[in-house]
């Protein structure tokens, strides 16, 4: 009996040795460390905005991601993502000034936020004025046409009930191309829309083909 008491002492002695060498060989276990995914924030198209109408822009950079948030001056605004490189949002109305517009993504260890070089202007914008058409006149065919227009970010051009969109992110040079299309002979209403909902009006003539002559 006492040499089967023994024998497991040893065996016990033996097992617990092996453990303790085993543990002993093996370096702690480190945390592993957290690299959050890299974002970076360009620009913002337009780069100024109405203080009496909303602003629909787009902020432009790389690596954005579903669920990254925007705020204007620290108040959250509707945004969406569209893909890695842009984000749609809408800016509200503000006091004339510029603002910050930053883009904030929530991370496991913090959060991280960019903001758009800058900022975000508000100003006072006027209505689109409509000051010429070159060539004034057009055949009944349709023509390029020349509008002369005396503010920028134009949006929209009606002609007879026909639209036209320009999407324009800066002001194109206070005037823009258009094809008229094709129309009776007679006078037609002109309508050009800013992008923010503001119109300007203007009056412009088809004649025959016999009359151009």
């Amino acid at each position: 009996m006492r040499s089967r008491s023994l024998a497991r002492v040893a065996r016990a002695s033996l097992g617990l040795s092996v453990f303790i060498t085993l543990g002993c060989g093996k370096a702690p276990t480190e945390p592993s460390s957290f690299s959050p995914p890299s974002f970076s924030v360009q620009s913002i198209s337009p780069q100024q905005g109405s203080t009496i109408h909303g602003t629909t822009a787009q902020i432009y950079g790389t690596g954005f991601q579903s669920g990254d948030t925007v705020t204007v001056d620290g108040s959250r605004v509707d945004a969406t993502v569209l893909d890695s490189r842009s984000i749609s949002v809408s800016l509200p109305p503000h006091t004339a000034g510029t603002v910050e517009v930053t883009v904030s993504r929530a991370l496991p260890t913090g959060a991280a936020s960019r903001t758009v070089p800058g900022g975000f202007r508000y100003t006072v914008i006027p209505p689109p004025v409509l000051n010429e058409f070159v060539p004034s006149t057009a055949s009944t065919a349709g023509a390029l046409v020349f509008i002369k227009i005396a503010t920028g970010y134009i949006a929209t051009v009606t002609v007879d009930g026909i639209s036209t969109d320009f999407n324009y992110g800066d002001p194109p040079d206070f005037g823009i191309s258009l094809t008229m299309p094709p129309h009776a002979a007679g006078t037609v209403e002109v309508v050009v829309t800013d992008l923010w909902g503001q119109a300007g009006r203007g009056v412009f003539t088809y004649v025959s083909a016999a009359s151009k002559k």
